[in-house]
This record gives structure tokens, sequence and C-alpha cells, in this order.
């Protein structure tokens, strides 16, 4: 991945990219797995007070690593310039910092997030389908990467949404997210694998 005039400019962009994207992977792989330990043996439903601001606290971090990732994805370029892009990574990231809040406000209320997740999950969607139509349009990204963003807000729009309006607070519902959240490790993979290492890009 190159960009014009980038110079000597390039490697920093490219570790801050391949970086958030580690970063963006841990999160979304924390967010599957206590997903997936939730559906199947009701944790979170179990813990006490003290257990449930540590599962809680894990969240937010996770969620916060979601950001980081998304960051990443947003400096690459891979969804070109434009409005579509920005339009679309703008809603992404209120999506994904939506979730923080409802995190942060389930130390509060537990119940939180039943009442309130359909506000990021959305905005999620609704970025994420912007952003992917942005990417696969751009055509910076070649093979199954280019398709990722697009897939998330697919996933989130099209299962997730609804998984949550008729099946919330239910294993079933649980598995549903932790594929969402399995596109999100696949679309950091992604990002990681898009981005080089270094860049033999030089000022002519």
């Amino acid at each position: 991945m190159t960009y014009p005039g980038a110079g000597a400019a390039a490697p920093s962009r490219h570790t801050f990219e391949r970086v958030a994207a580690v970063v963006g992977e841990a999160g979304a792989l924390l967010l599957a797995t206590t997903g997936a330990v939730d559906a199947v043996l009701g944790v979170s439903r179990e813990l006490s007070s003290v257990g449930f601001l540590a599962w809680n606290t894990v969240d937010v971090l996770a969620f916060c690593g979601l950001l980081t990732g998304l960051a990443g994805l947003a400096r690459s370029r891979a969804a070109g310039a434009g409005l579509l892009p920005g339009i679309g990574l703008t809603t992404a990231f209120l999506g994904i910092g939506a979730f923080v809040a409802v995190s942060l406000m389930t130390y509060a209320d537990q119940q939180a997030p039943d009442r309130l997740n359909a506000v990021p999950i959305t905005l999620t969607a609704v970025g994420m389908l912007l952003t992917g139509l942005a990417v696969v349009r751009a055509g910076h990204w070649q093979g199954w990467q280019r398709y990722m963003p697009l897939v998330c807000g697919l996933y989130a729009g099209v299962v997730e949404l609804p998984g949550y309006l008729l099946l919330r607070d239910t294993a079933a519902f649980e598995i549903l997210v932790v594929g969402n959240w399995l596109t999100w490790v696949a679309l950091n993979v992604g990002l990681w694998l898009a981005t080089p290492a270094h860049t033999t890009t030089r000022r002519e």
C-alpha cells in the first residue's frame, strides 16, 4: 500500500495501522470469547458484584480496542476519500463509541445493554455498510480483505440487529453476537495483511 507523496512519513503510518490491527483484533477476540462463555454458561448473570465489575471492565477495554482498530482502518485510506467514506467511518466510530458508553452505563445499571444496544448496533451497521461500500469502490485492498468492512456492516444490520430485537437476553442472541465479533476479528486480520511492514517509497 503506497500513497502519493508519502515519503518518510509512510513507515510511521504503516506502523500505526499494524499496531491498531493487533489491538483491534485483540478487542474483537476478547468480545467473542466472553460472549461465547456467556452464551454457554450464562456467566454474567451469576457473577458477584465485584465479578460483574471486572467482567464489564473487560468489555469496556475490548470496545476501546475496536475503536483503535477502526482508527487503523481510517488511517489506511482503504476507503478512499470523499463523502461516502467520511460519513461511513464517522458513523462507525459513533457506533463503537456508543458501545463504550452503554458499557460504562452498565456499571450503574446492569440492564442498560438490554434497553440501549439497538443504538450502537444500528450506528455500527450503517457506518460499516457505508465504509464497506467505499472500500470496495476504492479498490486499494485486494482479495477477501476488500470485502470485510462490508461483511461487518451486513452482519450487524441483517443478523445482529434483528436478533437483538427478537432474541435479546437469550443464549441464541449471544451466539449471534459472537458471530458479529468474529467478523471484526477477520476485519483486523485483513487490515494487518493489507498493510506492509515497511515501504520502499522514496521522494524524487
